[in-house]
């Protein structure tokens, strides 16, 4: 929502978006090519994965994608929600928030496959919106999200409580968020989207679980910083020159971070 409210334009919007999923997305999807050495199979389950948002394909390729098609389509709900004022009432989001949570849990049981992700889904996501609109009375404790994310652990309620945790934890003061932001950078994305070819390449050696659970971590933290510094950041500045419309005071940007 943060980003929606600095643009002047729906076009604006989707620009930045735009520019924050797909440089690395390509890159990802150039290092597991390179990695893994790709037939023509494998770039069919690719797009099948990324394009069905994971309900079609074996995800063996690139398995974070499957979430970037879903996060594409709540983008255009917030804005369908933003321009009938949906923003405005804060008390009838979190009321859709109530009727997903509720549809989602019981009756969607019985639903396709696509009808429960979607209830899944739209449900953690306008829950960020509350929480986003509702900023001001908002905890602000990175040890109460990390509770509530501990609590993600839990049937049923944990599927709700988790999100709802993690959210609060990246929109909590903390010295690690701040070193981080300082000195590595927004690296975030790269770790969700480089760690999975980084993993299967290493899965091909006879390495120790721990061994190789700590290689992916190193390697894809180098990659991440790599990708940030010498592709994300510097095309992000084509987003450069968007400014908040008159109507809607944005929220300083000390305080929205480590929220994408």
């Amino acid at each position: 929502m943060g980003s929606l409210e600095r643009t002047k334009s729906v076009g604006e919007f989707f620009k930045r978006r735009i520019l924050r999923i797909y440089p690395a997305l390509i890159a990802a999807y150039g290092l597991a090519y390179f990695l893994g050495r790709w037939d023509a199979s494998t770039w069919q389950d690719a797009a099948k994965w990324y394009l069905t948002g994971g309900i079609k394909g074996r995800g063996a390729a690139l398995l974070p994608a499957w979430s970037l098609m879903w996060e594409q389509l709540c983008y255009a709900l917030l804005v369908i929600l933003a321009a009938v004022g949906a923003y405005k009432r804060p008390q009838l989001i979190g009321w859709m928030v109530f009727a997903l949570i509720y549809i989602w849990l019981f009756p969607a049981t019985s639903l396709p496959l696509y009808g429960r992700t979607s209830f899944h889904l739209v449900a953690c996501f306008l829950m960020g919106n509350l929480i986003h609109v509702s900023y001001k009375i908002t905890p602000r404790s990175a040890s109460i999200g990390a509770a509530l994310a501990v609590a993600g652990f839990l049937p049923y309620v944990g599927q709700v409580l988790g999100p709802v945790g993690c959210t609060i934890w990246a929109l909590s003061p903390h010295p690690l968020g701040k070193w981080i932001d300082d000195h590595v950078g927004d690296v975030s994305y790269g770790l969700y989207i480089y760690h999975w070819p980084i993993l299967m390449y290493l899965t091909a050696f006879n390495f120790a679980p721990a061994v190789r659970i700590g290689l992916t971590v190193l390697v894809t933290l180098i990659v991440s910083y790599g990708s940030w510094h010498l592709l994300e950041k510097p095309l992000s500045r084509l987003k450069r020159g968007a400014r908040a419309p008159r109507d809607v005071q944005p929220i300083p940007e000390a305080q929205t971070a480590g929220v994408q």
